[in-house]
C-alpha cells in the first residue's frame, strides 16, 4: 500500500467531512458500474484495461501493471454489469479505495470471488492469487488476508462465484481497502494475463452483539472439493456409528 493513496483519500473525506455514510455500503462504486467508457472505452479484446494513474472506475485507484473490467457480454458478472480481473492486459495490479470509518468500529467487508477462466496454455493450472488488506492513517496494517482461486471448471457463462467475508477494526477516520493480485510462484509479476476477478463488494458496520471471528471465515470449497468432503463427512459418520455401538 503506498503511502500517496492513504493521504489522497484522506484528503478527500476531509473536504466533504468525516460524518458516518448513510448508506448500505460504505464503499463507493463496489460492483464497479461507474466506469467512464468516453475516457477509456472497451477495447478490441472486449473488455477495458486502465493503468495506473487512470481513474476511469468511479472510486478506484489503480495500482501496479494494470486491471481488466470486463462486462457481462464477455463472461458472467456477480453482480450488475462488470467485473474485474486483478490481472490486467499484462501483469498483476491492484484496487484501491480510501473510505470513512470511526475509530474502535468494526467492520465487515464481503466480496464475490472467481478466477478468470481463460485457459492459457501456460497459466491454465496456476493459482490466481489475491491479497486484500485494510490500512489505517499511518499506514497502519488492520488486517491482511490471501486467497488461491483456480480455474478449474469455470467457464465464462458459469463463473462460480464464492462469498468471501473478513473483519477489521478501525483505528482511524480513514482506512484504506486494498485488492491486489499476486504473481504465481515462479511468473513475472508483468508476464502474466489471468489473475483472480471480483465483483459485488460491500463494506458495513459488523452490528451484531457477537464479536466477530478471531480469524476469517473458511473459504466455501472449490466445486471440485465438494465431492471428496461428503464422501469424508460420510465416512466419519459410519466410523462414530461403530464407537457408539
Amino acid at each position: 500500500m503506498g503511502k500517496a493513496f492513504l493521504a489522497a483519500g484522506i484528503a478527500v473525506l476531509a473536504a466533504v467531512g468525516a460524518a458516518p455514510v448513510a448508506r448500505a455500503t460504505l464503499l463507493q462504486n463496489g460492483s464497479f458500474e461507474q466506469l467512464n467508457l468516453a475516457a477509456t472505452p472497451i477495447n478490441a479484446s472486449g473488455f477495458v484495461t486502465l493503468h495506473p494513474g487512470q481513474t476511469s472506475l468511479t472510486g478506484w485507484a489503480v495500482s501496479g501493471n494494470t486491471v481488466d473490467v470486463v462486462p457481462g457480454t464477455y463472461w458472467q458478472a456477480s453482480n450488475g454489469n462488470w467485473s474485474v480481473d486483478l490481472t490486467g492486459t499484462p501483469g498483476v495490479g491492484a484496487l484501491t479505495q480510501v473510505v470513512a470509518t470511526s475509530a474502535g468500529t468494526t467492520y465487515k467487508l464481503t466480496f464475490d470471488l472467481s478466477s478468470n477462466p481463460e485457459n492459457l496454455t501456460d497459466e491454465a493450472t496456476l493459482a490466481k492469487k489475491l491479497r486484500v488488506s485494510m490500512e489505517s492513517a499511518g499506514n497502519v496494517l488492520l488486517n491482511q488476508v490471501d486467497f488461491s482461486t483456480y480455474t478449474g471448471t469455470r467457464t465464462k457463462s458459469n463463473m462460480m462465484y464464492v462469498k468471501e467475508t473478513l473483519y477489521f477494526t478501525a483505528n482511524s477516520t480513514a482506512t484504506a481497502i486494498s485488492l491486489a493480485s499476486m504473481a504465481p510462484a515462479g511468473a513475472s509479476a508483468s508476464g502474466v494475463y489471468t489473475g483472480p476477478v471480483i465483483d459485488n463488494l460491500d463494506l458495513e458496520p459488523f452490528s451484531s452483539n457477537v464479536p466477530p471471528p478471531s480469524s476469517d471465515p473458511p473459504a466455501v470449497p472449490e466445486p471440485a472439493s465438494m465431492a471428496l468432503l461428503g464422501i469424508g463427512a460420510a465416512a466419519c459418520l459410519m466410523r462414530r456409528g461403530r464407537e457408539v455401538r
